[in-house]
């Protein structure tokens, strides 16, 4: 028996090297596989192929594609006592102010939702992935157990991962106007770029509070005239993210800086006017609210009035809210509004100055303070009892504002 197995071993054993050197042999033909298959790929698309050392590691593909930084390369994940070959491909993310922007007059339509959902939807890969894409905020990555040779399958993840990287720095470039989108696609069980809308969504967050924290209370939106502000949005119990923008639109992308009067003025035909720092919005034009720091009835009839009225009355917006009763509401003596208008304007605003016409209640003045308000409220006293609108550098529509 023991001579039985004497003979043997010598067979198991070389048996043993022999596949261990067919093993060897396949691994070896394998990456030969790869290193030529690799090495097409590079010279299509204009690539470097570096075949690797024992120094640099396995074979790879870099240079750029389509404007960014490509690199396709295998590493090593350890499992325990042994590790395992995997094929990464990797492609930066350009900077958002080198962008080309859907939408860029911050005065037109707000970037609807679609807009942006469509910038991932319209991507497309003709296989089933074998692997994982991730986003870092900086680049886009692909990873895959074992070495890939497939020259289409890998030339559709060079576009793939290209079309993302394009699409995630436009969505970090549009800012807060992505959010909506993105918050839907990063609450949706089971949706396929739910984990890259949640990293858009902290990468927007970084962006517009680096941005825009420290100077929020003094940007006005230009659309909306309504100031930047901190929003929160919440994913999960544990996570939440802020991000700055426009109150009432969300947008970060562009602002203005100045304070605003609400003006009422039936016989001005301009939406809005700036004029030394100030920007001067017709209610009766605009016929919606805003943030305004105090209120200017130059022209209007006391049914304007009181619409204007109602709407602030109604105005749900607690930013807004807080600050009506400790504003400046400074009418017009030519402005000949009845006693219960007045009233209605007195017990919506904390000061309401009451400036008389000479003509018609002579024994009435301006008092100090009240011409001083005026003054900041850029109207002109002539007298101590009349007061008129400034009349230089104004201009109506018609002349090209």
């Amino acid at each position: 028996m023991d001579m039985f197995f004497g003979d043997l071993f010598p067979c198991f054993f070389f048996g043993f090297i022999a596949f261990a050197l067919f093993l060897g042999y396949m691994s070896y033909q394998h990456r030969e596989n790869q290193k030529a298959s690799w090495r097409t790929l590079a010279t299509t698309n204009h690539l470097t192929f570096a075949r690797g050392n024992l120094f640099e590691g396995g074979a790879y593909v870099v240079g750029p594609y389509r404007g960014h930084h490509l690199k396709l390369e295998t590493f090593q994940k350890s499992q325990g006592k042994s590790s395992q070959t995997y094929t990464r491909l990797t492609v930066s993310v350009n900077a958002p102010a080198h962008v080309h922007l859907p939408n860029k007059d911050i005065l037109a339509e707000p970037v609807a939702t679609k807009d942006v959902v469509s910038l991932f939807t319209a991507i497309d890969l003709p296989y089933s992935l074998k692997g994982q894409i991730r986003v870092n905020g900086q680049k886009v990555y692909y990873e895959q157990y074992g070495l890939e040779n497939d020259v289409k399958y890998l030339q559709a993840l060079f576009d793939l991962l290209s079309d993302l990287a394009d699409a995630y720095a436009t969505v970090v470039a549009l800012g807060g106007e992505a959010v909506p989108a993105l918050y839907e696609m990063a609450t949706a069980n089971g949706h396929v770029l739910r984990e890259i809308a949640s990293q858009l969504l902290a990468h927007i967050g970084r962006e517009t509070t680096a941005r825009l924290k420290h100077q929020a209370q003094d940007l006005l939106c230009p659309r909306c005239f309504v100031y930047c502000y901190a929003h929160t949005i919440r994913l999960h119990w544990w996570q939440s993210v802020t991000y700055y923008g426009c109150r009432a639109c969300g947008q970060s992308r562009v602002f203005q800086r100045g304070r605003v009067v609400a003006v009422l003025d039936n016989q001005l035909e301009a939406e809005q006017v700036q004029q030394d720092g100030v920007w001067r919005v017709n209610w009766l034009v605009r016929r919606s609210l805003f943030d305004f720091d105090e209120v200017v009835i130059v022209q209007a009839s006391d049914e304007e009035v009181e619409r204007f009225a109602v709407q602030v009355g109604n105005d749900t917006d607690p930013e807004r809210r807080s600050r009506y009763k400790q504003m400046l509401c400074v009418v017009s003596p030519d402005c000949q509004l009845s006693e219960n208008t007045m009233r209605i304007l007195q017990r919506m605003f904390g000061n309401v100055p009451i400036l008389s016409n000479p003509e018609r209640q002579p024994t009435q003045k301006v008092s100090l303070q009240e011409e001083d308000l005026l003054r900041k409220s850029n109207y002109h006293v002539i007298s101590r009892n009349v007061m008129t609108r400034n009349p230089p550098n104004v201009r109506h529509k018609k002349d090209g504002i």
